[in-house]
């Protein structure tokens, strides 16, 4: 079982902390907004808003239990909603998803 923490940080990092430590880390897209796709089915869409708060919204649920944390008010160590996705994960993607009309 794994569990994994997905949070924004500086103005355009994706942190993804395995088991509490540094994992990977995507730069954004320039457009401001990143999708982030794990194995188990789980996507994420994860923009830098104009308040300079990462917001991170499910787009697809997976079979991994997923929480998230709200960032509410933005300080200095605190401007990032935080997901945690628990269970199977063997691998987790980001990049701009593309619409096909």
């Amino acid at each position: 079982m794994t569990k994994l923490s997905v949070r924004g940080s500086s103005d355009d990092i994706i942190l993804i902390e395995k088991d509490g430590i540094l994992y990977e880390e995507f730069y954004s897209n320039c457009d401001g907004r990143t999708h982030v796709s794990f194995n188990d089915g789980t996507v994420l869409s994860i923009s830098y808003d104009d308040e300079g708060i990462w917001r991170i919204n499910l787009i697809n649920q997976g079979s991994a239990k997923f929480s998230k944390v709200e960032c509410e008010i933005e300080t200095e160590d605190n401007y990032s909603d935080v997901v945690t996705i628990e269970g199977d994960i063997n691998w987790v993607s980001a990049g701009k998803i593309k619409r096909i009309k």
